[in-house]
């Protein structure tokens, strides 16, 4: 059983009784766009840390991983985004 069917046959708890793909496309942009979201949160928090870091070397060093950390998961909510999408494109 897949979550579409799950959605489907749980009695409409969920979306209604009419939950289809566009729906689950919904959902599914909805919590990328908040996952996004907090990972530019993170690239501004890691810019000021970078900023006020005064030139020393562990704190501009955690910043820069911070900033690359932050990337690597914008990178990975864009590649969920990708395959969720075509994924349910193919379903449908």
């Amino acid at each position: 059983m897949n979550v579409l069917e799950f959605v489907k046959n749980s009695g409409g708890r969920f979306f209604g009784d009419d939950f289809d793909n566009y729906d689950l496309m919904v959902l599914f942009n909805w919590v990328y766009s908040m996952a996004a979201l907090i990972a530019v949160g993170f690239i501004v928090y890691g810019a000021i840390f970078y900023a006020i870091s005064e030139g020393d070397p562990a704190r501009v060093n955690k910043a820069i991983k911070t900033i690359t950390y932050a990337v690597i998961g914008l990178v990975v909510v864009g590649l969920a985004w990708a395959l969720t999408t075509f994924v349910v494109n193919s379903i449908s």
